[in-house]
């Protein structure tokens, strides 16, 4: 099976930048952890309400979505 071909693209909208902002307003990120709240405001924008990654310090911060580390 290939694994491209059952995943979606999100990409930033209206909607993205506005909940953007709003973390940047509330969480007031430094540097280059402006671009992790960018994935996870594009991803609540879409109904993602969880992240997997190895930076999980990196979306520490960001409480409106679960962070998991992947196995």
């Amino acid at each position: 099976m290939n694994l491209f071909l059952t995943l979606n693209c999100l990409y930033p909208n209206e909607i993205s930048q506005q909940k953007l902002s709003v973390l940047i307003l509330q969480h007031q990120p430094k540097g280059i952890l402006i671009h992790d709240f960018e994935i996870a405001a594009i991803g609540m924008a879409n109904g993602v309400n969880k992240i997997a990654t190895f930076n999980k310090e990196d979306f520490e911060l960001i409480t409106e979505i679960e962070v998991i580390r992947p196995i």
